[in-house]
């Protein structure tokens, strides 16, 4: 079969396929708009950050329980310490007025952070009733990180003072970088300790119970304009015989203060006064012939 187009040349397309079975072409897809608020960027790849540093959190706790037996309260208390991993720092117990009713038992312990939670619940199973409770904690993360980057910068300076004192060759030089070096040193020193100070009081909790033994109660009684009377008149005496005992004490304590002081003072006088008299009678008398001539 032959087609001719007459558009300035010629074409022959020979096809065993009827015209009405040649297939047919669809015309390409025009491009869907972007929209106006769409980005137009690449999709960002997912970055990594780093693992944050966990925070330094040290712990303090203090309980005021009240039960029977403080003394055996007090090794409960270090059993549970022992279970969970911690240490008795100090324990201290006392009686008052020898009575075995007035006993108080004073412990402070040091207990991981991640047990200071359950330490807590197991001691305050101890007492019959709790009586005080605070729990504080402070962050000391930010002063632990300042701690490190101050570190890392001596550190920095000291390789720096040794590298210096390799190529000094006067020994005053040498004697002035190495006196810097050791102050470097000395900072480094400090931080250091610091730090691991820090690192021990957040690794490290500390909780300190007061174990005592219940308060009397005391029955509230009411009185009678009878024993009103009898309470004021009681009260009267007790005053008078206070007083009188005060004038007892007076007159005691002036004793020796007449004894010592008033009466030489008085006899003094009295000699004093009786010279006087003495020489003053005498320079009266008028002289006798005897003395005239």
């Amino acid at each position: 079969m032959d087609w001719t187009f007459g558009i300035g040349c010629d074409f022959s397309y020979e096809s065993s396929t009827p015209p009405n079975l040649i297939p047919q072409v669809s015309p390409p897809k025009s491009p869907v708009p972007t929209p106006l608020n769409a980005s137009t960027n690449p999709p960002e790849t997912p970055t990594t950050t780093a693992p944050a540093l966990p925070r330094k959190i040290v712990r303090h706790g203090k309980l005021t329980l009240e039960l029977d037996n403080p003394a055996a309260g007090q090794q409960q208390i270090a059993a549970i310490v022992a279970a969970h991993q911690g240490f008795v720092i100090t324990s201290e117990f006392s009686h008052f007025n020898n009575a075995q009713a007035n006993q108080e038992v004073t412990i402070t312990v040091r207990v991981p952070a991640t047990q200071f939670d359950d330490t807590l619940a197991a001691v305050h199973a101890v007492g019959a009733r709790l009586v005080f409770e605070n729990l504080s904690g402070e962050d000391v993360t930010e002063e632990f990180l300042d701690l490190q980057a101050r570190r890392r910068t001596q550190q920095a300076l000291e390789e720096q003072l040794l590298q210096l004192m390799k190529k000094t060759t006067s020994v005053s030089s040498a004697m002035e970088v190495q006196r810097e070096i050791t102050n470097v040193r000395t900072e480094i020193e400090k931080l250091i300790g610091r730090s691991q100070y820090l690192e021990n009081q957040a690794a490290l909790s500390t909780i300190t119970v007061l174990l005592q033994t219940p308060a009397a109660i005391v029955a509230a009684s009411t009185y009678g304009i009878g024993d009103k009377i009898s309470r004021a008149f009681a009260d009267g005496i007790h005053i008078a015989v206070g007083i009188t005992l005060l004038l007892l004490r007076l007159l005691f304590a002036a004793i020796p203060l007449l004894l010592f002081v008033v009466y030489p003072f008085r006899l003094a006088r009295k000699r004093f006064s009786k010279r006087q008299l003495t020489r003053s009678a005498t320079a009266d008398i008028p002289p006798t012939e005897a003395e005239k001539g």
